[in-house]
């Protein structure tokens, strides 16, 4: 936590903000080269926002289901950490979708995942940086698996950035394809704990693989 005037500032949430702005400018400008109105994509920004962390905090709460039951207002202190990056994918997803359903967007939904696919990955990369400050998403071996992902994001975010005309309507497959393949390399190296087991099911392993089925059908 840092202050000024008097006022603090959790670094947690500041990076989670400077990512989604910046996700939000690589978004914007990409719409404007397929002349989408900016004031539908700042719509829909919001909703994917909103909906992210109410997916991703839902996630980990769910993860931590017996802590939270004994700590309920601990459940709204995301600035502390706690966000799963599945659930707000998820959530973000369906509030977009639901968002452009009732916001009369005149443009196609598959260019609005186009955009999420450029969008995801940069703000991903930045928003790691928050677990650095902090000291989450160590490897059992003490690697900066945070690290590893913010790297191996940004680089997708690049090769999604290089391919978004080549493979147009296509991007949120590759993003899909892409960091599926990342968690679940990842995943690897994480501390028996850490991620969320049902049984001896990893619940994270299993979504990788099929974020990576997914993203291979989005190919077709």
């Amino acid at each position: 936590m840092i202050s000024f005037w008097g006022i603090d500032f959790h670094i947690y949430g500041l990076i989670l903000g400077v990512g989604i702005l910046a996700a939000r400018e690589v978004i914007l400008k990409v719409a404007k080269e397929r002349k989408i109105e900016e004031n539908l994509i700042d719509k829909l920004v919001i909703a994917s926002v909103i909906g992210g962390i109410i997916g991703a905090r839902l996630y980990h709460v769910l993860d931590n289901l017996t802590y939270y039951s004994e700590n309920v207002v601990k459940i709204f202190m995301i600035w502390d950490g706690g966000l799963g990056i599945w659930g707000g994918i998820a959530g973000g997803v369906i509030s977009v979708y639901l968002t452009f359903s009732i916001a009369h967007c005149t443009f196609l939904i598959r260019d609005v995942w186009d955009l999420g696919a450029i969008g995801l990955p940069l703000g991903q990369s930045i928003g790691r940086w928050g677990n650095f400050f902090n000291n989450e998403i160590v490897g059992k071996n003490g690697e900066p698996l945070f690290f590893y992902e913010s790297l191996a994001t940004f680089i997708l975010f690049l090769a999604i950035c290089y391919l978004r005309e080549k493979r147009k309507h296509r991007l949120m497959g590759i993003y899909l394809l892409g960091y599926g393949g990342i968690r679940l390399l990842l995943e690897n190296f994480r501390v028996p704990g850490d991620t969320w087991v049902i049984g001896n099911f990893s619940v994270s392993t299993a979504l990788s693989i099929v974020a990576i089925v997914a993203g291979i059908i989005w190919q077709r």
